[in-house]
């Protein structure tokens, strides 16, 4: 009997050494239920807001000092009030669930679009990753918090014009946008040594001159000349000029 008292006498020891003190870091402890895998602490902090920390192993001191310092920063906001607050810990990730009471920023009620709460993640840095709900469509906004004047705006954008909001974003998008841009900018280009030249010039003629030059970047217009002769490539030094003074602002 004395050998088993004085085993769990150093369990309870031992557990006690790993086991944080959440009143080193400003907090009270309401209550922790033990569901097996899993332990979900209710803390009080020192203007008497609660939060729960959720952790399938004893929270570190570091890892009671991020949560500490996110829950100050979280309810410093200026334009969110916060309802609910939860903190998992899990593989050195905490999560953070965010359930605001109050969300308004120029004159949009954000909670309105909020279908299901703020998610963050730590892990070296603050990032978001969450849904919110416009006109049924769904749009998922996510990146690295900075600061909150560009979270705003960036959920305020996505609010204002979702579609708009996601195709921005979308690669493919972004890579047609691009493909678009080159397309102007290269029939500008060509509609500028038409003008030089009083007459368009055949593209496929462009594009040798203008692939030569990318291969041979040291190249004068005589040497490409020259090189187009050697190919039996009919094009006149004084067009590869031309095409080299609007594609690569060289001037001879």
């Amino acid at each position: 009997m004395k050998k088993i008292f004085i085993t769990l006498t150093l369990l309870l020891f031992s557990s006690s050494i790993f086991a944080v003190n959440w009143e080193n870091h400003g907090f009270t402890v309401d209550k922790i239920v033990d569901k097996g895998e899993k332990k979900t602490a209710t803390l009080n902090d020192s203007d008497s807001n609660q939060i729960t920390v959720t952790y399938d192993t004893e929270p570190s001191e570091a890892n009671a000092k991020i949560i500490k310092k996110l829950n100050t920063k979280l309810r410093s906001w200026g334009n969110m009030k916060v309802g609910e607050l939860h903190f998992s810990i899990h593989n050195g990730t905490i999560e953070i669930l965010v359930n605001p009471s109050e969300f308004t920023y120029k004159k949009v009620n954000y909670l309105e679009y909020l279908s299901a709460g703020i998610y963050f993640s730590f892990t070296d840095d603050l990032y978001y990753n969450f849904r919110i709900a416009v006109d049924r469509v769904f749009v998922v906004i996510k990146g690295t918090f900075t600061d909150e004047a560009t979270f705003n705006d960036k959920v305020f954008a996505a609010i204002e014009d979702p579609r708009g909001y996601m195709k921005r974003r979308d690669p493919e998008y972004l890579l047609e946008q691009i493909e678009s841009l080159e397309a102007d900018q290269y029939r500008t280009k060509m509609a500028l040594i038409a003008t030089i030249r009083r007459k368009p010039m055949n593209p496929s003629k462009v594009n040798k001159i203008v692939k030569m030059k990318k291969e041979n970047p040291s190249f004068t217009s005589t040497e490409i000349a020259e090189a187009f002769k050697e190919k039996e490539i009919k094009i006149s030094t004084s067009d590869i000029k031309v095409v080299l003074s609007v594609f690569f602002n060289e001037f001879e």
